[in-house]
């Protein structure tokens, strides 16, 4: 099974695509990027649907990252075969390095996009 770590950011891309969206809500949200683009504004589009698996990941890396979370106690999901656990060289629980194991992904997972600029003054 493999290790927590950066290398599963990948494994269940966010999409970026407005035609993700739900049906209900993905005129509306066409229409509104469709006026904020007439309007000249810059519109980035960093997140439109997540998968489960990686909102898994996500929760779960800052639950054992940032709220001190064991990493044991995370509950498997299936079609997501990652060991949150990591050992030292005895195979005893490195807690520090499942903490920053965890902590990259979440890290990761944002590409530098920001929200469209403000048009108020």
């Amino acid at each position: 099974m493999p290790l927590s770590g950066p290398q599963w950011v990948l494994k269940f891309p966010t999409s970026t695509s407005l035609d993700d969206l739900a049906k209900a809500f993905r005129g509306s949200a066409k229409r509104f990027v469709a006026a904020l683009t007439a309007a000249h504004a810059t519109v980035i589009i960093s997140d439109t649907l997540r998968p489960p698996q990686r909102a898994y990941l996500m929760h779960f890396s800052f639950a054992i990252g940032r709220e001190s979370l064991s990493p044991a106690s995370v509950p498997a999901m299936p079609a997501v075969d990652i060991q949150w656990v990591h050992t030292n060289a005895a195979g005893q629980l490195d807690l520090a390095a499942s903490r920053a194991a965890a902590s990259d992904p979440r890290r990761s997972t944002r590409r530098g996009a920001t929200r469209a600029p403000s048009t108020s003054a």
